[in-house]
């Protein structure tokens, strides 16, 4: 009895506590990664449903605009109007037409009204017989003109402007004489709730609720009537004035995640709130795991000290059996099901544990005949289901078991008829590196290539525990398909490439670049972009693993574009939103989504042109083609402006309104442009590209392009 105690008293010290010790670490440490993921996720939506509805925001302000400009609304605006008189009546008769013509299409638009200050003319496309605009808001209108002189937004709950609180959120452009004379203005109603319906139908965590806010903080558009304001998610202004944040907060006991992004047009904030209940659940499954696992070993570590005590069990012949390679296998079945995410029994995989406390590195090995084979699966298909390509595998599988040793090979599968996936037993854990791992499969894959004349690419992984054999194995997917995209080979360690969690922003200005090119009706340049895109997502591992993402905000931008011009009937709508949803399923590889993006911008543009979408008409759109083919010359603003008839301040509205930027700001961009495609393609000095964009002296060039790039042309140069 005394022996037995003594046995359980040491085994309860090296076992038992080390290993509580360590559960009790690797719980904390997946429930903070668990959360950190959770709330990522939960952010990287929110953004995305953001995206969308700034889209419909612009459009609105855009409409606007169109409305403001139409040459009936001018007329009734600028000129006099007698309601009385039957040629005036025809003009109101036009101008309500223009009204109605705007609304089709646009489900989210409740009416859109025009009110004369002169005379006190309102015309509406209400259908009820009181419009959002009351004839008495002369003197409030004519209050907001003075702080918000060009637009303003006017928000749900507000009152003052109508004789009762409103409950919808109205667009107000104010309409000026040339001597800057308020003379009248156009509101665009919105359906609020057809509105919070479909923003809310945009944020796909259904469990959640997303909330818009002013940048006072107030709820303008709420999921639930219980929250008024920021304070009441608890949220402090000096965490709210971010551009973007997430965090955990709690609300009546309860744990919400909560995420805020900031529109690009209005500096609304998009809050969404999220209950933790799904992760309180995965995280009392790992506890309760855990608890079972440790009653697990006490009860092993007594029935062990029992049989050690009687005799019945000796771990030295276990010692010396591992010694003689005789160690007991990983269940094949059960490590293909691990690694492909399918469901293995608990039981089972703790067993596995047990076995096998060790730690493992994952292999994968592709093999190929040319380099222009890589990701060919029609290819693949073809040329390696035959005889020889059964004789490739055959021979890679004797190599493997001449190079690799019963003690370091456990197992190994094929996942394709070119991929081969080893599970091998862990060189010395105090290792500092693995070169000696490495060379010996440099020396396999040369010797199987002397041999079959394929080449190969090996991924080798990181040492890693049992529980994490799956995780390292997507992890080396990701790897292998980033090299093969780029058509690399050789032999790769994991640890060269470390995954990050958070979003990092491309050194490439794609989204301004691709709007301006839309805007321009320029295929080539959407083209070349999108060619450039391709380029620094695959300059990166971590770019190529969040490929999905990038290529996403791209037909985001797409999408908004067509919103813009109000091209929203196509049937090519609804293959890009599918395709948008569908995204990560449907495209595997970078070259995939370029492939696919680029056929359908070419589509898009050829619609476009078949449907009589003419682009020519704006004066922005001129305004940018002329910079394209003059910008080299001295050019000016009022050259433009000029040129098309229309007063340089509107124009210069208008391009910065549609652009982002200005006049000059655009004319040195497009320079710059055109310096870094001269510096990749040509010989030319320094002094030859500064002349033929337009510079008078190198200096100048050379000022503006560190300016923009935050390097020197020559830097840029050498670094591409």
């Amino acid at each position: 009895m005394t022996l037995l105690r003594n046995l359980f008293a040491m085994l309860f010290g090296v076992i038992i506590i080390p290993t509580l010790i360590l559960m009790s670490i690797n719980y904390y440490q997946t429930k903070t990664f668990i959360e950190d993921e959770a709330k990522l996720n939960n952010h990287q939506i929110v953004k995305q449903a953001k995206v969308a509805t700034d889209s419909i925001i612009s459009q609105t302000e855009r409409i606007s605009e169109q409305v403001a400009i139409d040459r009936s609304i001018q007329q009734f605006m600028f000129e006099q109007i007698d309601s009385t008189n039957y040629d005036d009546y025809q003009v109101i008769d036009d101008v309500y037409n223009v009204m109605t013509n705007f609304m089709v299409g646009t489900q989210y638009i409740q009416e859109i009204s025009i009110y004369k200050l002169e005379n006190n003319l309102l015309i509406s496309t209400a259908e009820t017989q009181q419009p959002a605009i009351s004839i008495k808001t002369k003197e409030y209108i004519q209050k907001l003109s003075d702080t918000s002189p060009m637009k303003v937004w006017i928000e749900p709950n507000s009152s003052g402007v109508y004789w009762e609180q409103i409950s919808d959120f109205h667009y107000v452009r104010f309409m000026y004489t040339n001597v800057d004379e308020l003379v009248g203005f156009v509101v665009i109603r919105l359906k609020s709730n057809d509105f919070n319906r479909l923003i809310n139908e945009m944020y796909i965590k259904k469990e959640g609720m997303l909330f818009i806010a002013d940048q006072t903080g107030k709820l303008i558009l709420s999921a639930d009537n219980r929250y008024r304001n920021i304070v009441d998610l608890h949220i402090t202004y000096d965490w709210f004035k971010e551009i973007e944040n997430y965090k955990t907060i709690e609300i009546d006991g309860q744990e919400y995640f909560i995420s805020l992004v900031t529109s690009d047009y209005n500096n609304w904030k998009y809050i969404s709130l999220i209950d933790t209940f799904e992760i309180q659940s995965k995280l009392k499954i790992i506890s309760n795991n855990t608890i079972l696992l440790l009653v697990f070993f006490l009860i092993a570590s007594l029935m062990l000290s029992f049989a050690m005590s009687k005799g019945i069990y000796n771990p030295i012949h276990l010692i010396k059996a591992s010694l003689e390679g005789k160690t007991k296998k990983i269940h094949e079945y059960n490590f293909f099901r691990l690694l492909k995410g399918e469901d293995v029994d608990e039981n089972e995989l703790v067993g596995e544990q047990i076995h096998h406390p060790m730690k493992y590195q994952i292999v994968l090995i592709e093999f190929f005949k040319e380099v222009h084979d890589i990701l060919d699966q029609d290819y693949i298909s073809r040329e390696f289901d035959d005889e020889e390509g059964i004789a490739l595998r055959n021979i890679l599988d004797e190599h493997i078991k001449t190079y690799l040793s019963n003690d370091r090979l456990i197992e190994f599968f094929y996942e394709t008829k070119t991929r081969i996936v080893l599970l091998l037993r862990a060189e010395d854990e105090n290792r500092t590196d693995d070169s000696k791992t490495m060379d010996m499969f440099e020396a396999l894959i040369e010797n199987y290539k002397q041999i079959t004349n394929c080449q190969g690419t090996v991924v080798i992984g990181a040492d890693t525990s049992f529980s994490d054999i799956k995780d390292s194995y997507e992890h080396l997917i990701k790897i292998l398909k980033y090299k093969l995209e780029k058509k690399q080979m050789g032999i790769i360690d994991e640890k060269k490439f470390i995954y990050k969690a958070e979003l990092k922003k491309l050194p490439y200005d794609y989204h301004t670049y691709l709007n301006n090119s839309l805007r321009a009706s320029s295929l080539d340049e959407c083209k070349a972009i999108i060619l450039e895109l391709e380029q620094v997502v695959k300059s990166e591992f971590y770019y190529a693993s969040n490929f999905s993402f990038y290529y996403k905000d791209v037909l985001n931008t797409i999408i908004g574009y067509l919103y813009e011009i109000q091209y929203i009937h196509s049937k090519e709508m609804s293959d890009v939103i599918k395709s948008f949803s569908e995204f990560d399923k449907r495209f595997k590889s970078i070259n995939e989504a370029t492939k696919w993006t680029l056929q359908f911008i070419t589509n898009i543009f050829t619609f476009l042109k078949e449907d009589g979408y003419n682009n020519y008409d704006n004066p922005v759109t001129k305004c940018i083609q002329f910079i394209e083919s003059e910008y080299m010359n001295d050019i000016s603003l009022n050259e433009v402006a000029e040129r098309l008839g229309i007063s340089v301040s509107y124009l210069s509205k208008q391009f910065k309104d549609e652009t982002g930027i200005n006049f000059k700001e655009y004319v040195t961009s497009t320079k710059i442009k055109k310096a870094k495609h001269l510096l990749n393609e040509t010989n030319q000095t320094i002094e030859q590209i500064a002349k033929e964009i337009g510079y008078n002296s190198t200096l100048q060039m050379v000022r503006m392009f560190k300016k923009l790039e935050n390097v020197t042309p020559s830097e840029y140069r050498k670094r591409s």
